[in-house]
């Protein structure tokens, strides 16, 4: 096998979000970086990590205003127990298969874009006077927003445009639905949830899918081993919502009865 090309270092400027990329594949990561540059241009601001835990360490430094993580990586994002679930959907006579969707990062910076932009329009006339009352990480992300370029913020919303003509469901070419973890990580204590302000790393599955409009749904698969409930996520074609319930319920009638987590 030719030796893989390394990315190249990430550039970037104050007017773009920075991006914080985990991914332990360098063809995939530079393919990642080619599909940005449609957004940003020489103003995009990426940091590539290979591993979980280099992400992790890189998301408690509060650096980044957009994750994008590479769903395989990490050992708390209930990845056993989704691969079980659809294991257990192919047992009951379902054809399963994977599928490569590499523009699923755009989708992920396209949507951040436009989420912080619009954010920052909408609290404009509140944050300047009154941003004691709001939290570090929030009022960092709203700085951000106030940043983005109108062409940045143009060239999301023709991403996002050019998804719901079509371009997204290709993915589903030859497939009913797909199948993903509905987060990253399986679900935190309220405790974790109220001292963490890094929410941004929690929607990397379903970030793309609002940008998108495709349907889905969560459908609890398993408890880890600390007893936290871990979800499947299903997406189906635009306005095609009857193939997701349809697959929710024969995923249901595979798994039974589901578990309750304990309580103490």
């Amino acid at each position: 096998m030719p030796p893989r090309a390394e990315p190249p270092p990430a550039s970037g400027g104050d007017a773009a979000p920075r991006i914080l990329l985990i991914e332990d594949d360098a063809d995939d990561a530079a393919l990642t970086r080619e599909l940005l540059g449609d957004i940003f241009g020489a103003a995009l601001a990426l940091e590539w990590v290979r591993s979980w835990d280099a992400g992790l360490a890189a998301v408690g430094e509060t650096r980044h205003d957009i994750y994008l993580v590479d769903y395989r990586l990490g050992d708390r994002n209930g990845l056993q127990l989704v691969r079980a679930a659809i294991d257990g959907l192919a047992g009951a006579g379902a054809h399963v298969r994977e599928v490569e969707w590499p523009e699923v990062s755009l989708y992920a910076a396209a949507v951040g874009v436009i989420t912080l932009a619009e954010a920052a329009a909408y609290h404009e006339q509140y944050l300047p006077a009154r941003r004691v009352e709001y939290s570090d990480e929030v009022a960092r992300k709203l700085e951000a927003g106030a940043q983005i370029r109108a062409t940045q913020y143009v060239d999301a919303m023709r991403v996002m445009q050019q998804a719901r003509r079509g371009e997204a469901d290709r993915v589903l070419d030859g497939v009913d639905v797909l199948m993903t973890p509905q987060v990253q990580e399986v679900a935190p204590p309220i405790a974790d949830v109220l001292m963490d302000q890094h929410v941004g790393r929690r929607v990397v599955f379903t970030g793309p899918i609002d940008l998108t409009g495709q349907p889905a749904m969560s459908v609890p698969c398993g408890l880890s081993s600390d007893g936290l409930p871990v979800g499947l996520q299903i997406i189906g074609r635009r306005w095609d919502e009857a193939a997701v319930v349809r697959a929710g319920r024969a995923y249901e009638m595979v798994r039974g009865p589901f578990p309750a987590p304990p309580i103490s």
